[in-house]
């Protein structure tokens, strides 16, 4: 079993209620046990335990696992998908100061939240890239959702804009989501994923592209 320790008690609150929402389901990590008020959640192990970032995974994997979490409406006091994007444009801008103009914020910010404003109550993990997907004795195993209620091609993003991958053979590779919804959210989202390679490398041709899909927004 793995101890996990958080200080916003608000997120171990979601975590937990996601995490139970999806009780069963074998591709998400089971919680054990949660003391909210002390942000800890007890949670299974999970075996080899390899993120799928240093195993490597086929896209037909991960358009298996999605709808599979999808399909679990979002319980009470799970937060909007528009809070979620709110919240990770606003920890992304003193990072973007510099590296990225900020109308190109500005328009990818206004065009995640048209996105998300679309309605839907599908349970998303919030968080979905190749190191928060293990692998399992019988597959892959999600841990760690950021949860949130809304469209779920918004999870899609992490999977369709990794680096080495063309974007429309990404988007085809992902057959059980709407291509011109996943594609949308991969323009307003291809900011945010430039930024931690710009931080890390600095200037690229990955990171050229990205900046290149995202300002076809301005």
């Amino acid at each position: 079993m793995v101890l996990k320790l958080c200080p916003d008690t608000e997120i171990t609150r979601t975590e937990a209620s996601a995490l139970r929402a999806w009780a069963g389901c074998p591709q998400v990590v089971d919680v054990v046990d949660a003391d909210v008020a002390e942000g800890a959640l007890l949670l299974a192990g999970i075996e080899p335990g390899t993120p799928l970032s240093e195993r490597g995974w086929r896209p037909e994997e991960i358009d298996d696992l999605l709808p599979r979490l999808h399909a679990v409406p979002a319980p009470p006091g799970i937060p909007p998908l528009t809070d979620r994007v709110r919240q990770m444009f606003a920890l992304a801008a003193p990072h973007a100061e510099g590296r990225v103009p900020a109308e190109l914020m500005e328009a990818s910010l206004a065009a995640s939240l048209a996105l998300a404003a679309d309605d839907g109550n599908a349970l998303l993990h919030g968080d979905l890239h190749p190191a928060n997907v293990l692998a399992g004795a019988d597959g892959p195993v999600v841990i760690d959702p950021r949860p949130c209620a809304g469209d779920p091609a918004f999870d899609t993003v992490d999977w369709v804009l990794l680096p080495g991958r063309d974007l429309d053979d990404a988007v085809a590779a992902l057959p059980s989501f709407d291509p011109s919804r996943v594609q949308a959210w991969a323009r307003a989202m291809a900011v945010l994923a430039a930024l931690g390679p710009l931080r890390r490398q600095g200037r690229s041709a990955f990171t050229d592209s990205l900046l290149a899909l995202s300002a076809s927004l301005t």
